[in-house]
C-alpha cells in the first residue's frame, strides 16, 4: 500500500499497481480512475504485463502543478477467474509545487555559530540547473569561479566557497525555471555573516617523543590561527616520567 498524501509527485509520473493474482483487464480498466480533488478527471492509458499481475498507468496529459489527486481502483475490478478484490485502492497524492526558493543554509539574516565554507539553497521543486546557476550573484565575489552541485534528493543547490568572518549577499534573480519551464517570477536576496575560524595553536612535533642533540641550538615551530601570541614553556622530566609518557601512563 503506498503512503497516502504523498508529496512532490512529478507532473509526468506513471503509476504501477501490482496484484497478487492475474486480473481481468476490462473490468480493472473500468474500475480505475484518476482525478483532482476539485473534480477534474484525468484520462489514462494502461499497460499490462504478460500474466496481467502488473498494471502501469500513464496519464495522457501532464498533471497540474501543486494539485492534489486521487488515484482510485474500485472494488469492482475482477480477477481473471472472476473473483473480486478484498479491498480497492484510494491513493491521494500532490504534485510538485510552483518553483520557489524555500530556504538556505546559512539562513537569511543569520550569523554562523561555527565556521563552515558550505552554502546550500533549497528549492520547492526540481529545477533546470543552467537557468539557476546563471542567475546567482554572490557579493563579495569569490576569488575563483563558483562550482555548484545539484542534489536531486532534496532539490538543493550547494557549493563551498564561503570565507570566514565575512558578510555575504546572495541574489537569486527571477527567471530561474523548473524542469517544466515554469519560471520563478520574484527575486530573492539572502544575507548572512560567516563565523570566524576558531583560535588554535599547536607545536609542529612528531607523534613520538622527539630526540634533540644536547648543547646545540634548537628550533621549534608552532602553527596558529586567529592567535596573536603563543607562549611556549620548556619543562624537565625525570627518566621515570619519560618512560611513563612513552608507555601512555602519563
Amino acid at each position: 500500500t503506498p503512503q497516502d498524501n504523498y508529496q512532490d509527485v512529478l507532473l509526468d509520473a506513471a503509476f504501477t499497481i501490482n496484484f497478487y493474482q492475474p486480473m481481468d483487464p476490462a473490468s480493472t480498466g473500468s474500475a480505475l480512475s484518476l482525478g483532482s480533488t476539485a473534480g477534474e478527471p484525468v484520462d489514462l492509458t494502461t499497460a499490462w504485463n504478460e500474466d496481467t499481475t502488473r498494471l502501469v498507468i500513464t496519464p495522457t496529459q501532464q498533471l497540474a502543478l501543486g494539485t492534489t489527486y486521487d488515484l482510485v481502483l474500485d472494488q469492482s475490478a475482477q480477477a481473471a477467474d472472476g473473483g473480486t478484490l478484498l479491498a480497492g485502492l484510494d491513493w491521494r497524492f500532490t504534485t510538485v509545487p510552483y518553483p520557489a526558493v524555500v530556504s538556505s543554509q546559512p539562513a537569511n539574516g543569520s550569523r554562523q555559530p561555527n565556521y563552515t565554507g558550505w552554502i546550500s539553497i533549497k528549492f520547492a521543486s526540481p529545477m533546470k540547473i543552467d537557468t539557476v546557476k546563471s542567475r546567482i550573484v554572490v557579493s563579495p565575489s569569490p576569488a575563483e569561479e563558483v562550482q555548484w552541485w545539484w542534489n536531486e534528493w532534496d532539490n538543493s543547490l550547494s557549493s563551498y566557497f564561503l570565507e570566514p568572518s565575512t558578510t555575504y549577499q546572495i541574489q537569486l534573480q527571477s527567471g530561474m525555471e523548473d524542469i517544466y519551464g515554469n519560471p520563478i517570477l520574484q527575486a530573492t536576496t539572502i544575507r548572512f555573516t560567516t563565523a570566524g575560524i576558531e583560535p588554535q595553536a599547536q607545536l609542529q612535533m612528531p607523534y613520538q617523543a622527539a630526540l634533540f642533540r644536547a648543547g646545540q641550538p634548537q628550533q621549534f615551530y608552532v602553527t596558529h590561527t586567529n592567535v596573536s601570541q603563543v607562549t611556549v614553556q620548556l619543562y624537565q622530566v625525570t627518566p621515570e616520567q619519560f618512560v611513563n609518557f612513552q608507555n601512555g601512563r602519563l
